[in-house]
């Protein structure tokens, strides 16, 4: 292998492992304030039903009336059922705006 490859792999390595031991700390900060203020932070969704009210109420307006049509399927995996005639147990799928 080139020398410089070789650096190149291991700093590539270096920081993967860096950004993965910090990642937990970065995802651990939801303090007992956050979850109180959860509607300041509408791109979170920091607890079960959201806020301390369980409104489950999402103020995000990306996706409305208006723009719904637009949504098209991302990806699907079939969770399950694989021979034609068994029936399917979970359907994992997403969608993105195009």
């Amino acid at each position: 292998m080139h020398p410089l490859n070789r650096h190149s792999l291991c700093t590539l390595l270096l920081t993967g492992s860096v950004m993965l031991a910090v990642a937990p700390a970065i995802a651990a900060d939801v303090t007992a304030e956050r979850l109180a203020n959860a509607d300041k932070e509408p791109q979170n969704w920091l607890m079960n039903h959201r806020t301390y009210d369980a409104q489950r109420y999402s103020p995000l307006d990306k996706i409305n009336k208006t723009t719904v049509r637009n949504l098209k399927l991302a990806y699907s995996v079939a969770i399950g059922g694989t021979s034609a005639n068994e029936n399917l147990q979970s359907v994992n799928s997403s969608l993105k705006f195009a």
